[in-house]
């Protein structure tokens, strides 16, 4: 089935060290921006006390079922002016025009400066307790203001309050020739307190202001961020899974004048940061060039915590707050995100205001989110590790959405909203206008949120305003008054309209059924009250709390339908169906019916196809005139299930259900209206007990609950994705409707054949065929009113539990390991009394670490720092009975630490040089013997020169990558062992899969040889590839370089190929390196990509080549920047390889490249031939003397594993124009390791100072992984 692939990406970054670079989000239905109108219903009679959250009803919020109606007098808010006192220099967008407050007079020493050099040399001399008090002007800086050492309380302050009247200036954001100046301030080492206040820092490449690790407490205040190249406010993790803490962020303007240089920006992007604050700031403009999404303008994550993000505005930003990213084991937990405006323009395009990933325990509180209907789910809370976070009183112009198992309350919420709810919505003024009433009072109390945007105390009146905002209030009299009718307009008349509260009054509607008090006293609280003999009214009242304005209250009377009696059984009235054949629209309509009678419950059914991007969703439901709102919803797969609820009062007659879906899709849709059901709740909530949900790419439909009444009944809606194919029922179910389009879908609802007699029941629904497509199946149960009939079966005495076994059998206590360690921790489990195992849940003390659902037991825990961890095991069955393991104690002890670089911003020209002697054999490890998905699993891998390479450490997981048998050009991921002992083998975190998807022929469409992956590098959470054309003959290759996301199983994400630089691409297609951040600033860029000869080899380098660039730059481009700095062209070898010579032969395969922190060595690895050049065939009796290798072509016998040593000053003084390219020697030159000669690839571990080394045919035909230990001079 063709599927449609979304092509706009999400653009973010990631950094280990200081330059950080863009990445590729996984795909998602984010990366289309969403236009449906979707409106989530907001009940004021959907009162919810949860018990663990801060949402909590107040006694102003006690009502029965009426509207909160209070009008207030809007307080005008002046725009922004340019003067110091205000928020902004520019007008054009509305914010409390509040002072920004002085800070106190510096204490400690005072050093004040007025000329640039002034400045410089008072960083320079800068001492513990010393503020530098900047005179107004313009500072041109010729280089970076480092702060890297040991300082407590330390200030950059402008003398005067104007942050304007100071600038600091760079050489421009796009001027890649920026010298020392490559930032605005940078901070490291062990920086205790620092303030950055009261001026301007603009036009830097990378940032205006970074914090490195060491620094803690940061606070930038009062300060004007403009054109920043990468990331306005960086803070960078350390390592070693900390970061920068207790930063805050306060009364500064960020923003583009235009727009950033590329997409990948932020305004403050925060990695592993814990209790920022980030309050009272204006975000504006931050907005990638046409094309390109830039990332969050607030972004904290990579395992950031108890972050406060409020009063800020964020005007025309792609992106608001993002509280996390990624699955990264809580990218961020807790925090708050309250009392912001977020605004977007209809001509501006953008994603998500405010995004919540992988974030539990969350508070996103009462901000205002108004993007012009440019995407869809303006707040979002996103993936199965956000979870008990709470979305309260938000107003918004679109819909919350709670996606990829994201759990949550949301409450009090006001979806839908309109911009004439505001000041000037237009303009991105979104305070309250008093006709507002649908947000004003509406909200629940919250002791999270005190105050509103302006920092007025909440509530003005009866309860909180929904939104940043808290309308003001005013004083007169008023007059409340409106009409009675029936659903169709007529009018109701002699109605009794009743007056409460303040005044008391009585009266009845006239023949047009109008009514109305006058001379109510303002401010007072007044609540009006309808009612006559056999009619109900919709709303049952109307509530005025301090009543500011004349008011209208409308009634509509429905006539009372006889309920149906008590006790009756649960049963089926009507079941409509709709079918939508293929993609031709975004709604599903079921045919006209008509209800038996009143007091029915409906549940709407609705499944729908997806493109494989994911995130189709129904946004909406409307028929019957009914409230319509969501039970639940399965998407975790491509495509749909979901199950919506109302409920009839009255008979339904000659009717019809429509499903608004989010983008235009083959679906069904089926209705099926109860008698007999719980009529307590409202919208059909009583009626609905447990839910359940299921999903799989491979498997047979199930999905399992437990019912909570005796009685109830059991109904299930799915999709597969991959096949149109009849399903095959499991035991005592119907099929209530079955939808096989052609667009190759199945679309279905089915049921329990009939109600459950017992509470506690586990009921199953299920499919046994097909068992093999992807599958998306939510499930519910149906309440029926208290006390219905149903046949009651002799109860069946309940054995007595047995709680199940456990034992944790690996580690063996007292097992260490060093960090960061990698280790399989194991357990054995029996059920007892007939039950059955569900799940093994491990731990590591109280937190959880993993689970595992299939024997044998087992999960693989990696990047364990150092400490001392008792790990526990406990087993659940699937009668809920669980048993906790004996405890089993490990150790794991920290590595030696590495030498710290020298100071950033200097070229560390003493750094040493590796010797020999650096290189530490410590042990080696095998590869999976398994086959991993492929054919031919790692055998012969790496063999030949034709790849595939492709070794590269992760260190989000301590593993590596490794190429599997050249025929495939696959890759998978593998685990390094925690111990070396004993030869032991990986296990692999990812199968051998495609990395290209396909994709690997396009580096030279037109050639018909083949082509191969070389190259590999983790950069940024990226997985960059580089591949060649094996036999160029016609020299038609151009482009080389890939870039995907980490999870090599995400599909339609594969950037490239793109080219590097202006030479022939073998000169950087066969590997990578990372720079140390040391060194980035002399090398240009933070990556070296090399090739050496070829099958071609007059189109190669001959002799390692290195040339620089930026991974970040892979994002689809055509050229990617590059500037040569080592390699050796056609005509000036490295050496005469007519001769044997220890630097180079034609016969030599470099294969990897590593530039070790902390030194300034880089170093490249491969097989080199001593002997002298020789073509023919090999062998003992060929052309050439070659006992290693019989085939023909070039050889130069003897062969060893060599590395290639060169100093990176020679490096860096070819880019200072000092040197050509292939001027520059090796300072040495040594065999590796005697005992072998092919090497696949080399991978580096720069915080354990690891190099593992693929051995070729070193395991029979797979590669062994040597490990060495770098020890630096």
């Amino acid at each position: 089935m063709a599927r449609p692939v979304a092509t706009i990406r999400r653009l973010t970054d990631w950094c280990p060290g200081d330059e950080s670079a863009r990445r590729f989000a996984r795909g998602d239905a984010s990366d289309v921006p969403l236009h449906a109108s979707a409106h989530r219903p907001c009940s004021p009679r959907a009162l919810l006390l949860i018990a663990t959250t801060t949402l909590v009803v107040g006694s102003a919020f006690a009502l029965s079922a009426g509207m909160f109606i209070r009008y207030r007098f809007a307080v005008t808010t002046a725009l922004l002016v340019s003067t110091s006192a205000s928020w902004s220099p520019y007008s054009g967008h509305v914010r409390a025009a509040t002072a920004v407050p002085s800070l106190p007079p510096p204490s400690g020493a005072v050093v004040t400066v007025s000329t640039e050099p002034q400045l410089q040399s008072a960083i320079r001399q800068l001492a513990s307790n010393t503020t530098i008090l900047i005179a107004p002007g313009t500072y041109q800086l010729t280089g970076t203001l480092y702060i890297n050492g040991a300082y407590t309380n330390v200030a950059i302050r402008g003398s005067a309050d104007d942050r304007d009247s100071v600038v600091l200036r760079g050489p421009g954001m796009n001027v890649a020739a920026y010298g020392e100046a490559p930032y605005g301030i940078w901070t490291g080492g062990n920086v205790q307190g620092i303030t950055i206040a009261n001026l301007t820092i603009r036009d830097f490449y990378y940032h205006p202001i970074i914090f490195n690790a060491g620094t803690q407490r940061p606070r930038v205040y009062n300060v004007h961020l403009i054109d920043a190249g990468q990331q306005f406010v960086k803070s960078n993790p350390d390592g070693a899974g900390g970061g920068v803490n207790d930063g805050v962020v306060e009364y500064s303007v960020i923003e583009y004048t235009t727009t950033a240089r590329d997409s990948y920006v932020n305004g403050v992007d925060v990695h592993t940061g814990a209790n920022w604050i980030v309050r009272d700031n204006v975000f504006r403009n931050l907005v990638a060039p046409p094309g390109g999404l830039a990332g969050p303008a607030l972004l904290m994550w990579n395992h950031s915590s108890n972050t406060i993000a409020e009063r800020n505005l964020f005007i025309n930003c792609s992106r608001g707050i993002s509280y996390g990213l990624e699955v990264a084991g809580f990218d961020h937990s807790g925090g708050i995100i309250r009392n912001n405006m977020i605004f977007r323009g209809a001509g501006q395009p953008g994603d998500v205001g405010i995004m919540v990933a992988d974030s539990p325990n969350t508070q996103v509180l009462n901000n205002t989110v108004f993007l012009s209907g440019t995407y869809g789910t303006p707040i979002e809370y996103r993936f199965a590790g956000t979870q008990n976070v709470v979305i309260g009183n938000n107003l918004l112009d679109g819909a919350i959405w709670a996606r990829d198992g994201a759990t949550g309350v949301e409450a009090g919420n006001l979806a839908g909203a309109q911009a004439s709810m505001f000041v000037n919505a237009a303009a991105g003024d979104l305070h309250l206008v008093a006709s507002a009433t649908s947000a004003i009072d509406r909200g629940l109390n919250s002791p999270a949120v005190t105050s509103d945007f302006d920092g007025q105390v909440r509530p003005q009146g009866s309860a909180y305003d929904i939104g940043a905002d808290e309308f003001g209030a005013t004083a007169t009299a008023y007059r409340i008054g409106g009409r009675v009718a029936d659903a169709s307009g007529a009018a109701v008349a002699s109605a009794t309209v009743s007056l409460s509260g303040s005044q008391s009054q009585s009266m009845t509607s006239d023949a047009t059924g109008s009514y109305a008090f006058s001379s109510l006293a303002a401010g007072g609280t007044y609540t009006v009250t309808p009612s006559k003999s056999g009619y109900t009214f919709t709303p049952t009242d109307a509530f005025f709390s301090g009543l500011g304005a004349n008011q209208t209250a409308n009634f509509t009377a429905v006539p009372t339908a006889p309920a149906t009696p008590p006790g009756a059984a649960l049963a089926i009235d009507v079941v409509a169906s709709g079918d939508q054949t293929n993609a031709s629209g975004r709604t599903l309509k079921t045919s006209t019916f008509s209800t038996a009678g009143g007091s029915e419950l409906l549940l709407a059914f609705v499944t729908a196809d997806d493109s494989p991007a994911g995130g189709t969703v129904v946004s909406s439901i409307a028929g019957g005139g009914l409230t319509w709102q969501l039970v639940r919803r399965t998407n975790a797969q491509v495509g749909t299930a979901e199950i919506w609820r109302a409920f009839a009062a009255s008979r339904l007659s000659n009717v019809s259900v429509t499903a608004t879906i989010s983008s235009a899709q083959a679906g069904s849709i089926t209705v099926v209206t109860f008698t007999g059901a719980d009529p307590s709740g409202t919208n059909g909530s009583g009626a609905i007990g447990a839910t359940g949900s299921g999903n799989a790419k491979a498997g047979a439909p199930t999905a399992s609950l437990t019912t909570t009444r005796n009685n109830s009944w059991v109904f299930g809606v799915g999709n597969d994705w991959d096949h149109p194919a009849s399903r095959t029922l499991g035991p005592n179910q119907a099929m209530v409707h079955e939808y096989m389009p052609s667009v190759g879908d199945t679309y279905w609802a089915q049921r329990m054949t009939s109600v459950t007699a017992t509470s506690g029941t586990r009921v199953t629904i299920n499919d046994t065929a097909p068992s093999g497509d992807r599958y998306n199946l939510t499930i519910c149960e149906v309440l029926p009113a208290p006390g219905a009939t149903s046949p009651t079966p002799t109860p069946t005495p309940m054995p007595t539990p047995v709680p199940p076994t456990v034992t944790v059998t690996s580690p063996a206590s007292g097992t260490t390991y060093t960090s960061p360690a990698s280790m399989t921790v194991a357990a054995s489990a029996t059920a007892n009394g007939g039950a059955t195992i569900a799940k093994v849940d491990f731990f590591a003390g109280t937190s959880a670490i993993g689970s595992d659902t299939t024997a044998p037991y087992s999960i693989a825990w990696s990047g364990v720092a150092a400490g001392t961890y008792s790990l526990t095991a406990v087993v659940t069955d699937n009668l809920g009975a669980t048993t906790r393991s004996a405890p089993v104690t490990v150790t794991v002890n920290a590595p030696a630490p590495a030498p710290p670089p020298p100071p950033p911003g200097t070229t560390p020209s003493t750094a040493p040089l590796v010797q020999q002697a650096s290189l530490q054999y410590l042990g080696s490890f095998a590869v999976p013997g398994t086959t991993l998905g492929s054919t031919y699993g790692f055998n012969a891998a790496g063999t030949g020169g034709l790849g595939t390479y492709a070794m590269a450490f992760n260190p989000a997981r301590k593993s590596i990558f490794l190429g599997g048998h050249p025929y495939e050009q696959r890759v998978a991921e593998l685990a390094i062992p925690a111990s070396l002992t004993d030869t032991p083998t990986a296990t692999a975190l990812q199968n051998l899969i495609d990395p290209l998807e396909g994709k690997l022929d396009s580096i030279n469409p037109t050639d018909p040889n083949s082509k191969v992956i070389g190259s590999a590098l983790v950069y940024n959470n990226q997985l960059f590839i580089g591949a060649f054309s094996y036999y160029d003959g016609a020299a038609t290759q151009t482009r080389s370089e890939f870039s995907r996301p980490l999870d090599l199983s995400s599909q339609g994400k594969v950037v490239g190929p793109v080219k590097i630089g202006d030479r022939y691409p073998g000169w950087v297609d066969k590997y990578a390196a990372l720079i140390p951040p040391e060194w980035q600033a002399a090398f240009g860029g933070p990556a070296l990509a090399g090739g050496t000869l070829g099958a071609i080899n007059s189109l190669q380098s001959w002799g390692p080549s290195a040339t620089v660039f930026d991974p970040a730059q892979v994002n689809g481009i055509t050229t990617v920047a590059g500037a040569t700095l080592l390699g050796y062209p056609y005509g000036t070898p490295l050496a005469d390889t007519a001769t044997g010579n220890q630097y180079l032969s034609q016969a030599d395969f470099i294969t990897g490249m590593v530039f070790p922190a902390g030194t300034r060595s880089v170093l490249f690895f491969g097989r080199h031939g001593l002997g002298s050049y020789c073509y023919g065939t090999g062998g003992t009796a060929g052309d050439c003397y070659d006992p290693d290798d019989g085939s023909k072509g070039i050889h130069s016998y003897p062969y060893r594993s060599q590395v290639w040593a060169y100093d990176a000053s020679d490096l860096v003084a070819v880019k200072a124009g000092q040197k050509q390219s292939y001027q520059v020697m090796p300072y040495a030159v040594w065999q590796l390791d005697a005992s072998f000669q092919d090497v696949q690839g080399v991978a580096y571990d720069s915080a354990a100072q690891r190099l593992y080394v693929s051995q070729v045919y070193a395991d029979n035909t797979k590669p062994l992984i040597r490990v060495y230990q770098i020890v630096v001079p």
